[in-house]
């Protein structure tokens, strides 16, 4: 992967765990806040948002999940691994 992939990735799988929160914007506040990466295949922002989007649309109105990020101490070179477990 590359970096943009990667921030993908992770601001993604943020917005799912903020699907349920209670924030002033909710989920689409935290997208919103997403800084404005630009690579080759668009910027990020609009690509989670576009993600997200679907998610909401295409799964149940109470959907939750729970989402991990996992990375390596004293390895900042290592792969980062990223679940994420729809629980409602």
């Amino acid at each position: 992967s590359n970096l943009e992939e990667s921030r993908a990735v992770e601001h993604f799988a943020e917005g799912l765990a903020m699907l349920t929160t209670r924030d002033v914007g909710g989920w689409r506040g935290y997208a919103n806040d997403i800084p404005d990466y630009d690579g080759d295949g668009g910027s990020v922002r609009e690509i989670v948002s576009r993600a997200l989007e679907r998610v909401v649309a295409e799964g149940s109105k109470k959907q939750t999940w729970r989402v991990f990020l996992h990375k390596p101490l004293g390895r900042p070179l290592s792969p980062v691994l990223v679940t994420a477990m729809r629980i409602k």
